[in-house]
């Protein structure tokens, strides 16, 4: 009776061999854009073995890869899309039997990426330049961190002399919007006023009773607004600053208030004593 023992001891320790198990319980989560990788093993059966993906999906931009032993399964790639992903696997040993699993993936959205916007200031003046959203305060808050796509309205105030422009990642004398996708910087001109004037001077025009005189920065426009009411031909502008340049139109209004278009633009450029 000994020889049937052992016989019965080796069917069953091959019987025991032959049930393939899959041991991994759980799987890590990822980032999109970020490379990921995970592995799904097993225990006991025999080679070859088949991999199956039985129900749901893997994290899209991610697939399987069956090792060269073919006793795990290899996840990965590069993820595309935020989401929860969950799906099952199976895998069948040599002799039919079949293992599964189901697992449940989380893949992040990238974090938010961040880029510093700083502000310089110049000139003979001075003043300040804020941020909205806030963050810059300059003053004394003259750097900032804002997220990559983030609209950053810059506004300057001067506390002596006046605004006279920006250079950098701004232009121009109004609010300046500054898109982020990268560090950037822009710097703010204060200055105060010197001795130099503009003379303007233009047709009488018969129907016209008073002028306005408009002024901007680009012969373009926009054009603000400089002086209203003007009874006589002719205009002082004192209020221009060394190395600018100013672009001038007027217009006339008659008796019942109407307002003509402009006229054609002039320039005047200021030089630097």
């Amino acid at each position: 009776m000994r020889p049937l023992s052992l016989l019965l001891l080796l069917f069953a320790a091959i019987a025991a061999s032959a049930s393939v198990i899959i041991t991994t319980k759980t799987l890590p989560n990822g980032t999109v854009q970020t490379p990921y990788a995970a592995t799904i093993l097993t225990s006991g059966g025999c080679t070859p073995m088949t991999w199956k993906i039985i129900s749901g999906t893997l994290p899209a931009g991610v697939t399987s890869t069956v090792t060269n032993n073919t006793r795990s399964l290899a996840p990965s790639g590069t993820p595309t899309t935020a989401a929860t992903y969950t799906f099952g696997v199976s895998v069948t040993g040599c002799r039919k039997h079949t293992s599964t699993a189901h697992y449940s993936v989380t893949i992040e959205a990238q974090p938010p990426v961040s880029f510093n916007l700083t502000v310089g200031k110049t000139g003979t003046g001075s003043g300040t330049v804020t941020s909205s959203p806030a963050g810059i305060n300059c003053g004394t808050a003259c750097s900032a961190g804002f997220t990559s796509g983030t609209v950053v309205p810059l506004t300057a105030t001067p506390t002596v002399g006046t605004f006279t422009g920006w250079s950098g990642a701004c232009s121009g004398l109004g609010i300046c919007s500054v898109t982020m996708g990268s560090a950037k910087s822009a710097t703010a001109a204060f200055d105060v006023p010197q001795p130099h004037s503009v003379d303007l001077n233009w047709d009488l025009d018969s129907g016209a009773v008073r002028y306005n005189i408009y002024r901007g920065d680009s012969s373009s426009g926009p054009f603000a607004l400089l002086a209203s009411a003007i009874t006589s031909t002719a205009y002082t502008d004192t209020t221009v600053y060394s190395g600018q340049t100013y672009y001038y139109v007027a217009t006339a209004t008659d008796s019942a208030g109407a307002e003509s278009g402009y006229s054609s633009v002039a320039t005047a450029f200021i030089p630097t004593p």
